[in-house]
């Protein structure tokens, strides 16, 4: 059981993770913001439960009904409680809260992040009940509620056995709170406690844009790759500045390469999958159809797609296309390194300050950039994933259609001419990739519209 200068000191805290969430808040970081209910909840119900001598070691719901079901907590009290607990997992669960089926939290969470004011003041208000609260419990004092079963989570201890018919410990020492507070607990919380004056009040946010803002980026960046590694203009690159690897050109190439493949990886980790996917179709369908309009609808229907992908899903495929990419980095880098500084019959230590050491100062630049960047920025997290894309299934479908319908009229053209010219079986294989890989996609996206987890 903690001593007066404990609960004081966990009450400090309390006040701090609501400072700092007022401070997100206004810095319009509104899912970490949120994130600090999580904070709140578990600092409120752990010290109420050491106070009543209770297990913690509960899920959140048992930890709520352990305190109730032992008298310490009014009906009143105890679903007040419950509602943090839900506003907390709307917050701490967004992701999947967002990706899931049930509609009902999908609004509450959209409501409370439009109107977070309110999850502050909601906040404020269980901090002020509970610096009296953990005082009440301190002395043992317990209340009248409806519950009339036995305890079915945790028992009390022995400073609650002795209570007269109010409820009231005999002989208990008095204690004073450390703050004044409002003993009346309430659900309308108004504005105008001391910390709403320090949050400003937000207008309602529409979404319906800024959902589509990592597809058009997937989708430019997929478009910019496919028209620089086209063969025309990789011929063009080579007849101007010849086809050495080790030419100032293929030096720029490389050197251009492996920045935007670090920065991708840092900053644009949550777009890699989609990127590649979009890339592999649309460089599959330009080389099969020669169309620049099929190679845009490709790329389209592929983020579009790919996008709607579960967020673990996206994640194992990141890493994978990523280490992939880092091996044919770092062994490009040993072959350019060893080239123009390590010649054979080099010394040990000069391969290792020369080849070794930048290759792994780069590896350590992406790591440590990548998880301060998913940590801390979370780019694109709440634009991406299941039912965040407008229409997504009907667009997709419109998509397919189209595409097939311009895959079907330029077959037999692009067919005889590549028997004439001897590539029937690169034809083939190109529009087998192309259908095999639509299917694939479009299994994964039904499996992951069907498999959806839900915030419990």
């Amino acid at each position: 059981m903690a001593d007066n200068s404990m609960i004081e000191k966990e009450i400090e805290e309390l006040h701090s993770h609501l400072n700092r969430m007022i401070e997100l808040y206004n810095e319009d970081h509104i899912d970490e913001a949120g994130s600090k209910t999580k904070n709140i909840f578990a600092k409120i119900i752990n010290a109420l439960l050491e106070e009543a001598g209770l297990s913690s070691n509960l899920d959140a719901v048992k930890k709520i009904d352990s305190l109730y079901q032992n008298k310490w907590l009014t009906d009143e009290e105890n679903n007040h409680l419950h509602k943090l607990r839900k506003i907390r997992n709307l917050f701490v669960h967004d992701d999947d809260t967002e990706s899931g089926n049930d509609a009902e939290k999908q609004q509450m969470l959209e409501y409370y992040t439009n109107n977070f004011q309110q999850c502050i003041n909601y906040c404020q208000k269980d901090i002020e009940w509970f610096e009296k609260k953990i005082y009440d419990v301190k002395q043992g004092i317990k209340v009248n509620n409806s519950w009339n079963g036995p305890p079915q989570y945790g028992q009390p201890n022995n400073q609650t056995e002795a209570y007269n018919s109010g409820g009231y410990q005999n002989n208990r020492p008095q204690y004073i709170p450390p703050r004044t507070y409002n003993n009346n607990w309430r659900g309308d919380y108004r504005n105008t406690a001391p910390y709403s004056a320090q949050a400003k009040a937000k207008a309602p946010k529409n979404k319906s844009f800024i959902v589509l803002i990592p597809a058009v980026i997937s989708v430019l960046i997929s478009l910019a790759f496919i028209w620089f590694f086209r063969q025309t203009n990789l011929l063009k690159i080579a007849e101007k500045y010849g086809d050495d690897v080790y030419s100032k050109a293929g030096i720029a190439i490389f050197i251009g390469s492996a920045a935007v493949i670090l920065i991708g990886g840092i900053f644009l980790y949550e777009l890699l999958p989609q990127i590649t996917a979009g890339i592999v179709m649309g460089a599959l369908t330009y080389s099969l159809t020669a169309s620049d309009l099929c190679t845009v609808l490709m790329v389209v229907l592929t983020v579009l797609l790919t996008t709607r992908y579960s967020r673990t899903l996206r994640y194992v495929f990141f890493w994978i296309i990523y280490v992939f990419l880092i091996i044919v980095i770092a062994s490009l880098s040993h072959q350019f390194l060893q080239h123009f500084f390590c010649p054979e019959g080099s010394k040990t230590e000069d391969v290792f300050l020369k080849i070794v050491l930048p290759i792994g100062a780069y590896i350590l630049v992406f790591f440590l950039g990548h998880f301060t960047v998913m940590r801390y920025l979370h780019p694109f997290r709440k634009t991406l994933g299941n039912n965040r894309m407008p229409l997504n299934t009907p667009v997709s479908l419109l998509l397919t259609g189209t595409l097939g319908y311009l895959l079907y009229g330029t077959y037999n053209e692009r067919f005889n001419a590549a028997v004439n010219n001897g590539e029937k079986k690169v034809f083939v294989s190109y529009f087998t990739a192309i259908i095999a890989f639509t299917i694939i996609m479009y299994l994964i996206y039904l499996i992951c519209s069907l498999f959806e987890t839900k915030d419990e």
